[in-house]
């Protein structure tokens, strides 16, 4: 027993456990001749495991019914144990081929069932009382096996979900880095606002993005998408940031008053048109305190954004804000120059 308890706590692999569980229990109880784990959570059972005369099985042999006797240990708490088919009041009405001896353990670690076994053999009365202290004993090793089984699996689910989110990260900061670089170039506004919009998607993945300007001209939105934009799309765009820049400036624009470009694509033909937003996040472009803008990215999909994804979208309207700054001191500067010429 000591050899098999060792055994079943050998591995993590839940598959790896649930097959050392029955090739050893099946090894000691001699006269059993077959043998299933299911597991149980949230009160659903489902298939784990299972050995029928030596081979192992991709399903159950019977599926458990919702309120038959796996059930009813599984919610129960307790074992039951039939020595013989035959005369048990639980078989009553079994069809006659079904003789011989089963038994159905819970797996449990306290009070928590995690899992059921049953084991069965062909004749009649095969456990002795030892033999039942020694399938209680393997039980009570199981549900260990299976509980660190599950707790391994959650660490590794949680190891490849941190090793994603870092991935993500690092490509984000590097986007962020690669945008920092490119508008370290830029010489005119006109380009701030292509590169800014261009490298968005590799930090905030959307289907439009857009940027609003507004100068001592008239108000500047320029649009960029891969894919085509019905009429609608464009005046929903154009309503959204007219709206978002007068809650967030204080100012009055119009909708209508808004001069639209789109950054077109060559393959903007082929793509399907986008006919519906689901969602829209934006932040303003600051400058000085002073609100003279904001980037919008919108996707078709609901609920698509979140926090993390508004912080990012931020750290790019601060950049372009910079940009566009270190552009208008620039060009302040050439102006006085020429002035003192």
């Amino acid at each position: 027993v000591r050899e098999a308890t060792l055994s079943l706590t050998s591995s993590l692999e839940l598959k790896t456990v649930l097959e050392d569980i029955l090739r050893s229990t099946l090894n000691i109880m001699t006269r059993a001749e077959n043998a299933h784990i299911f597991l149980y959570q949230n009160d659903q059972i489902t298939f784990g495991a299972a050995l029928w005369r030596g081979e192992p099985l991709d399903r159950p042999f019977s599926s458990p019914r919702p309120g038959g006797l796996t059930y009813t240990v599984a919610r129960k708490g307790e074992p039951i144990i039939v020595p013989d088919m035959r005369s048990h009041p639980l078989y009553t009405n079994a069809p006659p081929g079904w003789t011989g001896s089963i038994a159905w353990l819970p797996l449990k670690i306290a009070q928590q069932v995690v899992g059921v076994m049953n084991i069965s053999g062909t004749q009649p009365n095969i456990w002795t009382e030892s033999d039942l202290n020694i399938l209680y004993l393997l039980a009570d090793q199981t549900a260990i096996a299976i509980q660190n089984a599950r707790l391994y699996e959650q660490v590794q689910e949680y190891a490849t979900q941190l090793e994603t989110r870092v991935a993500e990260r690092t490509f984000e900061l590097q986007s962020l880095y690669d945008l920092a670089q490119a508008l370290g170039h830029a010489t005119q506004l006109g380009d701030v606002i292509r590169l800014t919009l261009l490298h968005l998607y590799q930090t905030v993945p959307h289907d439009i993005a857009a940027s609003l300007l507004v100068t001592d001209a008239a108000p500047t939105l320029v649009i960029q998408s891969p894919h085509a934009l019905s009429a609608q799309v464009e005046t929903v765009v154009q309503t959204v940031v007219a709206q978002e820049f007068n809650q967030s400036s204080g100012q009055q624009i119009e909708a209508s008053q808004i001069k639209t470009h789109r950054i077109h694509s060559k393959d903007d033909a082929r793509q399907s048109i986008i006919k519906n937003l689901g969602t829209t996040l934006t932040a303003p472009i600051v400058m000085d305190n002073q609100n003279v803008g904001l980037l919008l990215v919108a996707t078709q999909q609901k609920n698509h954004f979140n926090e993390e994804h508004q912080q990012l979208l931020t750290i790019v309207a601060n950049q372009a804000a910079e940009t566009i700054g270190r552009l208008q001191s620039l060009i302040a500067a050439e102006h006085k120059r020429l002035e003192s010429v």
